[in-house]
């Protein structure tokens, strides 16, 4: 509400900053990081001095999780994320939303179809991790049109089926297809209805196996309704 009555407001900077502040012990805290990085990445994106603010509410060996989707969504070049991103890595991190955020907002365009398949690899399998890589992939594809593009390229080539499930649907999700993508989106579905055994995988989205056919259909029939 304050972003809409009172947007770029100092108000605004510190309702956010109050809720990035710390991983709160209260059971929707993420959910409410998630909004409030959103905002402030909107709203404030690029401002050095709002970069500033939310690296101080860091200390040497902690960052508030919220402070790191903030700096990904608004603030991805910052070179204090960068060093945070370059530290040693270590199993017990890598699956969670902090360190998957910095990974895909340091991540190259070109690269990103990779890292994608390689996540999507123990997403699968992992049902409770899962979810939390929805998010990050979601905020870099939303907020980088190359990321789109690479991604398609990506998906074009690969014979994965949870790839084609995943990336076709992500696609989809951030914002309306091209008129390549959709003609290819088409002759897809063509080539899976003409297949004996039409390909199963799995779609981060809706966390489940389906059809390639009906993510593709899906695709198509969002991406129409937000031409219409």
């Amino acid at each position: 509400m304050i972003a809409k009555l009172e947007p770029h407001s100092e108000r605004l900077l510190d309702c956010c900053l109050q809720v990035l502040a710390g991983n709160s012990h209260r059971h929707n805290w993420f959910d409410d990081a998630e909004t409030a990085s959103g905002v402030l990445a909107d709203q404030f994106r690029g401002d050095l001095g709002v970069e500033k603010k939310l690296i101080g509410l860091t200390r040497r060996d902690w960052i508030p999780t919220g402070v790191l989707m903030a700096l990904c969504k608004g603030w991805p070049h910052s070179v204090f994320l960068a060093q945070w991103q370059n530290a040693p890595e270590d199993g017990d991190h890598l699956h969670e939303a902090g360190y998957l955020y910095t990974k895909y907002a340091a991540a190259k365009p070109w690269e990103m179809g990779g890292i994608l398949e390689f996540d999507l690899g123990w997403a699968e399998i992992d049902g409770l991790r899962a979810p939390g890589l929805v998010r990050p992939l979601m905020a870099r594809i939303r907020n980088d049109s190359l990321v789109t593009a690479n991604l398609f390229d990506y998906l074009m080539q690969s014979s994965n089926p949870t790839v084609k499930a995943s990336i076709s649907v992500c696609i989809a999700a951030s914002g309306s297809l091209t008129s390549e993508q959709a003609l290819w989106y088409k002759e897809e579905v063509e080539r899976q209805s003409q297949s004996r055994r039409p390909d199963f995988g799995f779609d981060i989205l809706s966390q489940s196996q389906r059809a390639i056919s009906v993510c593709l259909i899906e695709s198509l029939n969002a991406a129409a309704k937000d031409l219409s």
